[in-house]
């Protein structure tokens, strides 16, 4: 059990330690616009800000710990779904 713990408590760390210090990379090491074309040949441009990248980052962490914590709760002995 002091496994699942460690393991539970470090994925938690992880997604919060990680947003805000990616945050700080995005904001730091990226240009505050973007230009990008959208379509070849038609001249259509898109702007991209330091945010946008970051945010992609945040879904990721999120979605990671939901999947770590799910997969734990349906196979672990500590909760009720492996017991039974």
């Amino acid at each position: 059990q002091d496994v699942e713990r460690a393991l539970k408590v470090q994925l938690i760390a992880t997604t919060i330690l990680i947003v805000p210090a990616m945050y700080l990379a995005a904001r730091g090491f990226l240009p505050s616009e973007v230009q990008y074309e959208l379509d070849e040949g038609i001249h259509q441009y898109g702007t991209m800000h330091p945010w946008q990248p970051w945010l992609c980052v945040v879904i990721g962490a999120v979605g990671g710990l939901l999947v770590g914590l799910v997969t734990e709760y349906y196979t672990s002995h500590t909760y009720k779904p492996v017991r039974e």
